[in-house]
């Protein structure tokens, strides 16, 4: 069975040899849309915008291509990625920590539909992240408030799902220093998430993947005022090799 879907501009993410291309969470959650039970998939290649992809689905394995080219598919080697959430953040730490977005001062995504700050309310999600309390294993782990406007609901005032996937992508990135792409994401939602109030949301380095430490696993947390959990993410980022 096979269905298509597109990525319109808006849905823009890094640049990759001078060229936006997809956002990789979104994406992710495009796919898992069309395939429902998928809880991970594996970015093979930068996604391409305004182009038809299609997602093939057989024998309980999903693919997307993108004309004859396979750009992603379900095959995540290994167990399902595991995510613990470091220590609480409350409500109002987690707005003050967002005002130290290292986003805002290392321009390498101003314009990422999860994260960029050129993006409008209401255009781009916006969700900024930033460091707070202490470090784990020496690595900082950020968190932010994301509050979700019209754009990003459903018919019944909930947060869509492929939204939620868009969310949970970027915070885990941006834990880890130097640039990255994702290559694998994984998210579970635990239950379907209000829109009309603030959410917390969280991002942390997991444990470094390789020994020189060019692969590492991120996990992202999207959380309610009171610090229940709505919705778990985990991914594999990896570093350019000229990095």
């Amino acid at each position: 069975m096979d269905t298509r879907f597109t990525l319109s501009q808006r849905y823009r993410g890094p640049v990759v040899e001078g060229q936006h291309c997809g956002h990789g969470g979104y994406f992710c959650g495009q796919v898992a849309k069309l395939a429902p039970g998928l809880r991970a998939l594996t970015i093979l290649k930068p996604i391409p915008l305004e182009r038809e992809l299609t997602v093939w689905i057989s024998s309980g394995r999903v693919t997307v291509f993108d004309r004859d080219e396979e750009v992603g598919n379900s095959e995540v080697r290994g167990a399902p990625f595991a995510v613990t959430i470091p220590g609480p953040v409350s409500l109002g730490e987690a707005r003050e920590a967002g005002t130290r977005f290292p986003g805002f001062t290392r321009r390498v995504v101003p314009e990422c539909f999860g994260c960029g700050d050129e993006r409008a309310p209401g255009d781009g999600l916006r969700v900024f992240t930033g460091e707070v309390g202490a470090r784990v294993n020496r690595e900082k782990q950020l968190a932010g408030v994301w509050e979700p406007d019209g754009s990003s609901l459903d018919g019944d005032g909930f947060v869509r799902a492929e939204v939620l996937w868009a969310v949970l992508d970027c915070p885990g990135g941006w834990a880890i220093p130097g640039q990255c792409s994702t290559l694998a994401l994984q998210v579970e939602i635990l239950e379907r998430v209000p829109g009309d109030r603030p959410l917390i949301v969280r991002g942390w380095v997991q444990q470094a993947i390789d020994d020189k430490r060019t692969s590492r696993y991120a996990g992202s947390a999207l959380l309610d005022e009171a610090g229940r959990v709505l919705a778990l993410g985990g991914a594999i980022w990896v570093r350019p090799k000229a990095s």
